[in-house]
């Protein structure tokens, strides 16, 4: 696995950069708005990951490691592929992406372009109650608070299908014993199928 490139960025295509390495070797780095902003005048390290399928190798570079580590994460998320990883990441800063999933703003990821309602949800509701989202981490959490409710509504006999929707709708920024309230509440009034 190729995990970082070091060289000069010698073109630029509209969603990747060509990394010529010091020993001649160029690569074609599929890459964010900011791995596209790099400097062409000085020497440059990108984070990479690559994703070799049966028809495709391809490798996805960004200027820090956080970055990286973040689109890592996106890509755990089912229907969540490389371009729409880079579309999420290509929204605005880190600690704003960071603040959305830990936040439950699916609103906000869904403007990324190619994310709708649907796949900005299942990324808040499968990246937050993983990781400690604040202040620019991304620890893994064992006992969160959207784990918390979760857990409590399933022990209640919920399906996973009911909990989704509601994890979806309720204040996140709401105590556990708030939220499960609240949720148990909205799944009262709301028929599922």
């Amino acid at each position: 696995m190729i995990r970082t490139v070091r060289g000069m960025i010698v073109e630029r295509g509209m969603t990747w950069a060509l990394v010529e390495t010091k020993a001649g070797v160029g690569y074609q780095v599929f890459t964010s708005r900011r791995g596209l902003e790099l400097s062409s005048s000085t020497e440059i390290v990108m984070y990479t990951h690559m994703v070799v399928r049966e028809n495709l190798i391809a490798l996805y570079g960004f200027p820090t490691a956080d970055e990286v580590e973040l689109f890592e994460r996106l890509l755990t998320v089912s229907g969540v592929g490389p371009k729409s990883a880079l579309s999420i990441l290509d929204l605005g800063p880190l600690d704003d992406l960071r603040g959305a999933i830990g936040g439950a703003n699916a609103s906000y990821l869904s403007t990324a372009k190619g994310i709708g309602k649907k796949t900005a949800g299942k990324v808040v509701l499968e990246l937050q109650g993983k990781y400690d989202w604040s202040a620019g981490g991304m620890a893994s959490v064992s006992g969160s608070v959207a784990a918390e409710v979760n857990e409590a509504l399933l022990s209640l006999g919920y399906q996973n299908t009911q909990i989704r929707e509601v994890l979806l709708r309720i204040d996140a920024t709401l105590p556990a014993s708030e939220q499960i309230r609240q949720a148990l509440r909205m799944i009262g009034q709301t028929k599922f199928d």
